[in-house]
C-alpha cells in the first residue's frame, strides 16, 4: 500500500504543490492587507471571511484539476503504453479554458437575478459557462471530443468579435483583426494538429 507521502504526491503533484503554496500566500497577504487597512464604512475586515472562502474554493478547484489530470494521464497510459506530454500550446489552451470557465460560472451566478427579468440573456450566459466547463473537463481527461469543443469555443469567440467589429475604434481594428485571426487559427489547429491528436486522440 502507498505511504502518506506517495498519497500526497498523487493527490497534489509537484507543480500543483507550488500553485497551492502561491495561492495560500496570496490569500494570506490579502487578509493581512484588509486587516491593516483599518477603519472605514464598511470596515475592510468584513471582506476577510469571503476572501478565506475564496481561498478554500481555490484549493478545492486545484485538487479537482489535479485529479482530472491524473485520470486523463492514466487513461492515456493505458491506451498508448505511456502518457504523452502535453504540447505547450495545449497547456495554454487548458489554462485559458479554465479561466474562462471560472469567469463564466461566476458571471452566471452573479447575474442569476436576470433569470426573471431577462431570462434569454441569463440562459446565454449559462450556456457559455456550461460549454466552456465541459470543454475544460474533457480536455483534462484527454477525450478526443475536446478537440471539437475547443474548435467550437474558438470559432464562437471569433464570431462574437466579428459581430463587434463595426463598433471598434480605428486604432482597435488591427488588434481586433489579430484576435479574430488567432481564434480562427486556433480552432483550425485544434482540429488538424497531429500533436494535439496524439494527446487527445
Amino acid at each position: 500500500m502507498p505511504g502518506v507521502r506517495e498519497r500526497l504526491v498523487a493527490l497534489c503533484p509537484r507543480p500543483f504543490g507550488l500553485v497551492h503554496l502561491a495561492w495560500a500566500i496570496l490569500i494570506f497577504a490579502g487578509c493581512v492587507a484588509l486587516v491593516l487597512m483599518g477603519g472605514g464604512h464598511p470596515p475592510p475586515m468584513i471582506f476577510v471571511p469571503p476572501l478565506l472562502v475564496a481561498g478554500l474554493l481555490g484549493h478545492l478547484l486545484l485538487l479537482l484539476v489535479a485529479w482530472l489530470l491524473g485520470k486523463g494521464r492514466a487513461r492515456s497510459a493505458a491506451a498508448q503504453n505511456g502518457a504523452l506530454r502535453w504540447p505547450p500550446e495545449l497547456v495554454l489552451v487548458a489554462i485559458a479554458l479554465g479561466v474562462l470557465s471560472i469567469c463564466a460560472i461566476a458571471i452566471a451566478i452573479g447575474e442569476s437575478a436576470k433569470l426573471r427579468s431577462e431570462p434569454l440573456i441569463w440562459l446565454l450566459i449559462a450556456a457559455i459557462a456550461i460549454v466552456h466547463t465541459i470543454a475544460f473537463i474533457l480536455l483534462l481527461l484527454r477525450r478526443a471530443t475536446a478537440r471539437y469543443l475547443i474548435a467550437a469555443v474558438s470559432f464562437g469567440w471569433g464570431i462574437a468579435l466579428v459581430l463587434q467589429f463595426g463598433e471598434a475604434r480605428p486604432g482597435e481594428l488591427p488588434i481586433a483583426a489579430a484576435l479574430i485571426g488567432g481564434l480562427i487559427g486556433m480552432g483550425i489547429y485544434a482540429l488538424r494538429s497531429k500533436r494535439i491528436r496524439s494527446v487527445l486522440g
